[in-house]
């Protein structure tokens, strides 16, 4: 198992690129052997201990975490909660959980301690940096040294909110049914037993995955690595992390904590006064009202990047920022946000009818529908196969969805393609990864399914054309001759 993973590692730089419905290049399959023979020598070097818990087929993920001395302190978080240990004990179902060990839970900055000490509000208020394993822990511990808590009531509080808090972000490592790496390659995102009910509307908050072969990496979220995979336990997997889960904030300040990718579209969004479009917030009652959730539970953004506003014509840039080009800004912001969607590459949820549905194999439809899911549901397309020597890339999914943008009367179309990509690899079992490429109103999306706490979204690495529609993929948007639509595109909208 050892060399065939080895094996892997150099076939897939060879085969990646030709493997794409794309001219071909032809391979010889005998110098692809050629460099086998050489690594197997070297299999050894590679072979890891292991970070995961001994083979614990005749235990629940419960008794295999919390009897295994290298999960001490995510021991100690998950007895927090009954809720967490009632799920991972529970020998009827089948689970996958992502366990991060004591090494991977480094004791956090003393003034982020002292930050959630400071904090008054309940877990729904809580900022981003709150919901960190690591910090909940050693705050947990800590609360027996603090002495500003002169009565017992107020350490019972704070124990009630870490409880709380330890439970949101376990949750989010739970996802239901038995995934090993293998399933979790071949969709890019997955629900998880985390779910809030003033976001998505109740729906369960999604991790990402992405897998790579070279080097052969699965990783969540773009941060944790899968370090040791496929556990078997009585009730499901466990999958090592080297950095705990945390749960999604909302889209808009996820995107302001990127100001490296994204501070122009931030700064852009807040100019413009669209906020509340991408954001939850809490507002604090007044007198005897209660506090409330306000801002957009479900959407879903194509948000450019710095380097594609920079794309744009240096005067068209100018123009834009100026007093004279905020009222186009504006209109060409709304242009990338679809409301009460929330659209991943492989999952959809309209919020206005309260439909969803997992992304099937094989679409195709002429037909036009008020719905988008009703729309995404109907459509199929004919499975195509495109050889490659002795192996090749299928079409495995492929359909459109045609979907109203916070601008009147100016829909994006999206439309998402699959390949199942198979290696020639020698024997019966040939590996295969899947390749997912996204385009809305045919602009190729850079980094899709970035998750959020209230929806979706999609990295672009140019601005959406409103003049454009349709899904002709490929397409350069040229913003040459600006001054000669744009301003009056403008006006009429």
């Amino acid at each position: 198992m050892v060399f065939q993973n080895l094996a892997l590692v150099v076939l897939s730089g060879v085969l990646f690129a030709s493997a794409l419905p794309e001219p071909f290049v032809r391979l010889d399959a005998e110098s692809l052997q050629r460099p086998l023979q050489s690594t197997k020598a070297h299999v050894q070097k590679f072979v890891s201990d292991g970070d995961g818990p001994l083979t614990s087929e005749n235990k629940t993920i419960y008794e295999a975490i919390t009897g295994d001395p290298r999960f001490s302190r995510l021991t100690k978080a998950i007895k927090f909660s009954n809720d967490i240990i009632d799920q991972l004990n529970d020998s009827s179902s089948r689970i996958t959980f992502f366990a991060t060990p004591d090494w991977a839970l480094r004791k956090p900055e003393e003034s982020a301690l002292q930050g959630l000490f400071r904090y008054d509000g309940d877990v729904m208020q809580a900022q981003p940096e709150m919901y960190d394993l690591s910090t909940a822990i050693h705050a947990y511990e800590e609360l027996a040294n603090i002495e500003s808590f002169h009565d017992d009531s107020e350490k019972k509080r704070w124990k009630r909110f870490l409880r709380m808090l330890v439970r949101v972000i376990l949750s989010y490592h739970i996802i239901p049914g038995q995934v090993d790496t293998q399933k979790l390659s071949e969709v890019s995102t997955y629900p998880t037993n985390l779910s809030l009910h003033f976001a998505m509307h109740d729906e369960p908050q999604r991790i990402r995955v992405e897998s790579s072969l070279i080097p052969p990496r699965t990783t969540v979220n773009f941060y944790s690595k899968v370090v040791s995979a496929n556990t078997k336990t009585a009730n499901g997997l466990i999958h090592v992390v080297n950095h705990p889960l945390i749960p999604p904030i909302t889209a808009f300040r996820e995107l302001y904590m990127a100001p490296s990718m994204y501070s122009i579209f931030t700064s852009a969004w807040q100019r413009s006064g669209l906020t509340d479009e991408l954001d939850l917030r809490w507002v604090h009652g007044k007198g005897d009202k209660k506090g409330h959730i306000e801002g957009t539970s479900v959407a879903t953004v194509f948000v450019p990047s710095n380097h594609a506003f920079g794309l744009l014509p240096k005067q068209l840039q100018y123009y834009l920022f100026s007093p004279f080009g905020a009222h186009t800004l504006k209109k060409l912001l709304r242009f990338h946000v679809i409301p009460n969607l929330s659209l991943h590459t492989d999952y959809i949820y309209n919020a206005s009818s309260h439909h969803k549905h997992s992304v099937p194999r094989v679409y195709r439809t002429e037909e036009t529908y008020d719905d988008p899911l009703d729309q995404f549901l109907a459509e199929i397309i004919d499975t195509e196969e495109y050889f490659v020597a002795n192996g090749y890339s299928e079409l495995i999914s492929s359909f459109n969805v045609t979907a109203l943008t916070l601008l009147p009367k100016h829909p994006i179309t999206i439309n998402i393609m699959k390949y199942n990509v198979t290696l020639p690899f020698p024997g019966p079992r040939r590996p295969h990864h899947i390749i997912t490429k996204m385009y809305a109103n045919g602009q190729r999306v850079a980094v899709p399914d970035i998750v959020a706490l209230n929806g979706a979204m999609h990295s672009m690495g140019t601005l959406l054309d409103p003049r454009k529609t349709g899904h002709d993929n490929g397409r350069v948007t040229d913003w040459e001759g600006w001054e000669d639509w744009l301003p009056k595109w403008a006006m009429e909208v």
